[in-house]
């Protein structure tokens, strides 16, 4: 746009140019004004005049500093030193075209005639928006639903059948939808060797997600687990390893949540899994005795210092997680991004009922464990047959088989199993694929000791899509165990 004063009144004629922005040869500087870094190219100094195509002028009166009906907007210059603010007219503002703001010398106004405004006719086709095809999408989508079918969004990289990847909760670390844990298998039923085969079997099936404790078999979980990635030469940044905290010995400080043994505890398990870092490391259990800011603190503690990246909590209530995360908000800490807790047909009260308000409020993800129950819904199970080479056949789980095997329970189990042979897919499935499902579980833990299991267990994905209101109806028929909600009043 220029300006001008002649005999106390201001011209303004607004430019429109085909030329770009670049630095003046002639008048370098920056910002406002005659020495602004940006001017119209072409012969600049020499004929500016014959290269700027004006539409209109008038006249106001001025005062000390002229206002005239402009916009304002920032423009990235080339080849100068930032954005820079430059005017335009309301024609030229919707062009999207940068103007230079230089003075001129005094004289008449001079009105320029039609001819002289044809070059810059051109630019109207050139910067007018491309139509819209929101439009044709809707009459696309229209007819997809008028012919029957089913017109759905997927997700980056959702296929039926392959394995997803969600985020973990609110944050930005993406898990494989289901996952491989080392309870109870690493150190008591497999050695290296084993653990390098399941491992490299998960991986081939897209598990990227695997889960230890420094409590599974004493510690003996997380150095088998350490030395086989190791061997298999996989890169660290590709899969996603956590940890427990809570049972680490047998001395007054070896156990709970203290600052003392969250630091402890963590440099101990880095140093069994030979790694640097773990992705997320989980309070194993809440601790009646160690405040809860003393726990967050810590946790926060040993992310700052790359330890870790995230913190969670096992099997934690919502109320201890509600003020795990006050805290954090009131020292402006990271609080707790995931729970882990017990999730299949049989236990389903807290991931269905309790944790509601948590996923809205603080955006909390779950990594639930036992999908199968400790192997119950398996369907191997039967009053007094246990397969010798089972969990329940280790002297540590004969406790949780007698609590497991009860009638009750095997009558529901065998109540699901012509559920699944109807749908063609085994028990083991039809149950991964239950808890999967459910779309505030991030990640599904399942647990193996032969790759054939991990095989299977993989193949619950493409039970997913079969799990239809019909047939989730017919499971809650036999199993009874959805969990009552609160009632409300209003």
């Amino acid at each position: 746009m220029l300006h001008r004063k002649h005999q106390g009144h201001v011209v303004v004629r607004s430019v429109a140019s085909h030329f770009s922005l670049a630095p003046s040869p002639c008048r370098p500087g920056r910002g406002r004004g005659p020495r602004a870094s940006g001017t119209l190219t072409g012969n600049n100094c020499q004929n500016r005049r014959a290269r700027a195509f004006s539409h209109s002028s008038f006249a106001y009166p001025t005062t000390r500093r002229p206002t005239p009906p402009v916009r304002h907007h920032k423009v990235a210059v080339a080849g100068g030193r930032g954005p820079q603010d430059y005017r335009t007219s309301h024609v030229t503002w919707f062009l999207q075209l940068p103007l230079h703001v230089r003075p001129v010398q005094p004289g008449p106004p001079v009105r320029r005639g039609w001819r002289q405004l044809r070059p810059a006719i051109p630019l109207l086709f050139v910067f007018l928006p491309p139509p819209t095809s929101r439009r044709s999408e809707r009459c696309t989508s229209g007819r997809a639903k008028r012919e029957g079918k089913e017109v759905r969004r997927r997700g980056r990289g959702e296929e039926p059948g392959k394995m997803q990847y969600k985020n973990l909760g609110r944050s930005g670390l993406r898990v494989s939808q289901l996952s491989y844990g080392a309870w109870v298998t690493f150190g008591n039923q497999l050695d290296v060797k084993e653990a390098k085969a399941l491992l490299q079997a998960c991986r081939d099936a897209g598990v990227n997600f695997f889960d230890n404790a420094e409590v599974y078999a004493n510690g003996r979980a997380e150095e088998i687990m350490g030395q086989a990635i190791r061997d298999l030469g996989w890169r660290r940044s590709d899969v996603v390893i956590s940890t427990k905290l809570f049972w680490g010995g047998q001395g007054p400080n070896d156990k709970g949540l203290s600052r003392k043994h969250i630091v402890e505890g963590l440099k101990g398990s880095l140093k069994r899994l030979d790694m640097d870092y773990v992705d997320v490391v989980y309070c194993h259990r809440p601790d009646a005795s160690t405040p809860i800011e003393e726990t967050v603190r810590a946790m926060n503690w040993v992310i700052d210092q790359g330890w870790a990246f995230y913190w969670g909590t096992s099997e934690w209530s919502a109320q201890q997680i509600t003020e795990a995360w006050a805290v954090a908000n009131r020292l402006d800490l990271v609080g707790p991004i995931v729970e882990q807790p017990e999730y299949n047909l049989f236990s389903r009260h807290k991931v269905e009922s309790e944790f509601l308000p948590l996923y809205s409020t603080y955006g909390i993800g779950l990594t639930t464990w036992s999908p199968l129950a400790s192997g119950v819904l398996t369907g191997k199970y039967g009053k007094g047959n246990i397969p010798a080479d089972s969990r329940f056949a280790l002297d540590n789980y004969k406790n949780l088989a007698n609590r497991s095997l009860v009638d009750e329970t095997l009558r529901k189990v065998n109540g699901l199993k012509p559920i699944a042979a109807e749908l063609g897919v085994s028990l083991a499935q039809l149950s991964i694929a239950w808890c999967a499902s459910n779309p505030n579980v991030s990640s599904v833990i399942t647990g193996a000791t032969k790759e054939s299991q991990i095989v299977e267990n993989m193949k619950a994905l493409e039970v997913i899509p079969l799990l239809t209101p019909e047939v989730i109806d017919r499971i809650e028929a036999v199993v009874q165990s959805r969990p009552k909600r609160t009632e409300s009043y209003r």
